[in-house]
């Protein structure tokens, strides 16, 4: 053992001499803890950043102070940020636009300012809602709480089985990317949990986020103006009633979304199979409704990289060149559902390839029967139960493309109808 720290000495000499040699100690003076946590997010930006949702926990771990009660909580903030939640500090800062709506005030220099609840200001004003107080900290890990098992939900909802309706619902908003539509629905949550009322502003809340940011292409910002807005009257107790109103007052006209939704190109296949599996649910009729959307593909009629059987001229002549098929490889029109894959050997093939080998055999989904295998004679008023009603689908061509869009486009206003308050 002597040997060994005779032997280890010099180096350990050697260590503390680089120690106080090559580094120094920085004093850097600030005006309030909430500058302190700042400049020091800033510093350890340069390795692994320091998380939001760490710092409002130390945060709130400082303020109780009491060691048996932190044990309590840091298990219980544990349980909150753990890995089903996807993002704690976009959590967070959810949770908090849900209850202030972006007009937090927050006191500057004897003057009260509205501030938004912005990344860099999370930390200022959630400090000043805990004002050092710990019962504000035991009140705001217990609403983290009741807002994580709801979010939780909101982020993977195929295993909700407590409501078809809401889940059917969510699992759309997470196809459609509507992040906005999160904000009031935390505050529906809170104020009516999975009642009737919630249900009903849930599934009108979808039908105006798909109307007017899918495919009316409303700009995000309106959108989430919108949205906090709709959150302060769910959260001042407005009734259901006034609240659909005044999201049916900020909707597009029908004439538009009509024009929109019959123009409609997505190269999104969460999108497009939302919106398929709407039109495949609506014209089912009477007929049972197969559980395969979980398993259904999306399927380019007109592939997206058609072989030389497609005729150009087909699809507008030689005048759009080498990319001809673009301007509707992606429409709503060409777009369809299939209960199993098609084989790849023949997905770029000619229509009548794939009709034989592939359409003919769809024996689950309505839609592709009776739009591609068979066309709406009038597609303004078809009846696609009735055999008499519908044409063989012989040839697929701009025009087939353009006429079936329309007769989505007249189905879509019927499904996403808002009129019904």
């Amino acid at each position: 053992a002597r040997d060994s720290y005779s032997k280890n000495f010099p180096l350990l000499q050697k260590f503390l001499e680089h120690v106080v040699r090559e580094n120094f100690v920085v004093s850097v003076k600030v005006r309030d803890e909430s500058d302190a946590f700042m400049i020091f997010e800033t510093l350890n930006a340069r390795s692994v950043q320091l998380s939001k949702s760490d710092l409002v926990k130390n945060l709130c771990l400082g303020i109780i102070r009491d060691e048996e009660e932190i044990a309590s909580l840091d298990e219980r903030w544990n349980a909150i940020f753990d890995n089903e939640l996807k993002s704690g500090d976009s959590f967070i800062r959810e949770s908090l636009r849900s209850r202030c709506y972006d007009e937090y005030a927050l006191p500057t220099s004897g003057n009260t300012k509205r501030i938004s609840a912005t990344t860099a200001n999370l930390f200022r004003i959630i400090k000043h809602q805990l004002n050092n107080d710990k019962d504000e900290v035991r009140n705001y890990i217990k609403g983290l709480e009741q807002d994580a098992e709801f979010v939780k939900i909101i982020d993977t909802p195929q295993g909700f089985a407590d409501n078809e309706s809401i889940r059917e619902a969510l699992i759309g908003l997470n196809r459609l990317d509507a992040v906005a539509v999160r904000i009031p629905l935390l505050t529906a949550y809170r104020r009516w949990r999975f009642g009737d009322e919630f249900v009903g502003f849930l599934e009108f809340l979808v039908k105006f986020h798909f109307r007017n940011r899918t495919i009316g292409q409303t700009h995000p910002s309106k959108i989430e103006k919108n949205m906090l807005s709709v959150a302060k009257s769910i959260g001042a107790g407005d009734s259901l009633y006034n609240i659909k109103k005044s999201l049916k007052d900020n909707d597009i006209i029908d004439e538009d979304f009509s024009y929109y939704f019959e123009h409609y190109q997505s190269d999104d296949p969460d999108i497009a199979k939302y919106i398929l599996w709407e039109l495949e649910k609506h014209v089912r009729s009477k007929k049972p409704l197969v559980q395969l959307a979980a398993n259904v593909t999306l399927e380019h009629i007109l592939p997206q990289c058609p072989d030389n059987t497609w005729s150009k001229e087909d699809f507008g002549g030689s005048d759009d060149g080498p990319r001809w098929y673009h301007p509707y490889r992606n429409r709503i029109g060409n777009l369809t559902l299939l209960s199993r894959g098609i084989n790849s050997s023949v997905k770029n093939k000619s229509f009548c390839v794939k009709k034989t080998k592939a359409y003919n055999a769809e024996d689950d989904l309505v839609l592709t029967k009776s739009t591609v295998v068979k066309m709406p004679k009038n597609i303004k008023n078809a009846d696609i139960d009735n055999a008499n009603d519908l044409d063989d689908v012989d040839e697929w061509t701009a025009d087939i493309i353009k006429r079936r869009s329309t007769y989505f486009a007249n189905l879509a206003n019927e499904i996403w109808d808002l009129s019904q308050l």
